[in-house]
């Protein structure tokens, strides 16, 4: 929550600290995309860290938002090793969850 409110005063245009953490020339010149992604985006996503990490923390049942929010499941990808060229044979190769 700290980090999150760190990135949201540089945002609004606090710079203490912000040469520090981002380096002197975007600190200076504080681009657009800069302040979108790397200031608001940073601590949006925090945000929504710290909410998960609340959720995951509960011991009682989690609501159904919770639960949908939970109970999703990202896809999973595979390396896939054809060693035939053209052919449908090969090896897949999981990839960790």
């Amino acid at each position: 929550m700290i980090f999150a409110g760190s990135h949201f005063y540089w945002a609004v245009g606090g710079d203490v600290g912000l040469s520090v953490s981002a380096g002197r020339q975007l600190a200076d010149a504080r681009p657009l995309w800069f302040v979108l992604v790397g200031l608001w985006g940073v601590g949006a996503l925090c945000l929504v860290g710290a909410l998960l990490a609340w959720l995951l923390a509960q011991s009682r049942p989690p609501s159904k938002p919770a639960r949908r929010i939970l109970r999703y499941e990202p896809p999973r990808f595979e390396w896939r090793l054809d060693f035939v060229k053209g052919s449908s044979h090969g090896t897949t190769f999981p990839l960790p969850a």
